[in-house]
């Protein structure tokens, strides 16, 4: 996605300050929020509060907001300027011969997120697409006014507290009713079944902290928190004992608080006396129960030579 290879993964993920030109295409893109920067979403919001009529488009358009790449435009942006009314007007250059053209799904993605919860929440569809190219060179100013608060360049408010896309649009839909509920791309459901140990694995590959395993002395809980999920499926795939199942949520979901997915007691192994946890009445652990299985299958082959 990053257009001058600015984030090198060696092992772990960074940023080259000296490459990056924050265009904010990561942040726009990256559905896990993992990428945060300062001028997000919540600051173009505020500094867009008093512009009803919104003319936004990439430096190569003919428009009177600028932005690297119509990319940058979050389905909260979107959001955001349908549910205080706006008029939007998105406009793109000659996307063929830009070098940032295959960032375009993206946007394709985020408008089609937008369009979603746009629906669900009954609200009219006020924006459009269209193909402007500008005759001039689009040359950002050191100082920056409104019309370049959708560039890399906006960053003037400082101390802020750490916030993601998703907090924003949670706070977006939180208590406003739905009129219809769509499946939403980027959330989804788990069910767990009894063949859950809880081992944990779920809640360790869970990157959005959407799966919480709660254990005491007597009782195992698993959370789900609906809201956070970005709807990836890796839980499902990491489950070790397949006792998990994904399926995509809907735009209700963000309203959904702590749901209390699975139950299990904890009893005592009386081969090897440890703790384990089971939604059955079991007296052996799986550790040992697959030892004592594994010896008579031995047997049972020793038996037959």
């Amino acid at each position: 996605m990053c257009p001058v290879d600015a984030i090198i993964f060696s092992p772990t993920p960074k940023i080259d300050p000296n490459l990056c030109v924050e265009c904010g295409l990561c942040y726009s893109s990256c559905r896990f929020s993992a990428i945060q920067m300062e001028s997000d979403d919540w600051e173009i919001v505020k500094a867009t509060e008093d512009i009803m009529d919104i003319d936004i488009g990439c430096v190569k358009s003919n428009s009177d907001i600028k932005v690297s790449c119509v990319s940058r435009i979050t389905e909260v942006l979107l959001l955001y300027l349908m549910l205080s009314g706006k008029n939007v007007v998105i406009k793109t250059g000659d996307c063929k011969m830009c070098k940032l053209k295959d960032s375009l799904m993206y946007f394709k993605k985020n408008v089609k997120k937008s369009v979603v919860l746009a629906k669900s929440l009954g609200l009219e569809l006020r924006f459009k697409v269209k193909k402007e190219i500008s005759k001039e060179i689009y040359t950002p100013k050191k100082v920056v006014s409104r019309r370049d608060v959708f560039s890399g360049l906006f960053k003037v408010f400082k101390g802020k507290k750490n916030r993601t896309k998703r907090d924003l649009l949670i706070g977006l839909i939180k208590g406003r009713e739905i009129i219809e509920d769509i499946t939403y791309p980027e959330i989804g459901m788990i069910s767990i079944d009894n063949r859950c140990n809880l081992c944990g694995v779920c809640e360790y590959i869970c990157s959005c902290n959407a799966i919480l395993i709660k254990k005491d002395e007597n009782l195992g809980r698993i959370l789900f928190y609906p809201s956070l999920c970005v709807g990836c499926g890796e839980c499902e795939k990491a489950c070790i004992r397949e006792a998990l199942s994904f399926k995509k949520g809907s735009v209700r979901n963000f309203k959904d608080g702590i749901v209390n997915l699975f139950e299990a007691k904890r009893n005592v192994c009386k081969i090897c006396g440890k703790g384990f946890y089971s939604s059955e009445n079991q007296d052996i652990c799986p550790i040992c129960k697959n030892k004592e299985e594994s010896k008579k299958k031995f047997l049972e082959f020793l038996k037959n030579i």
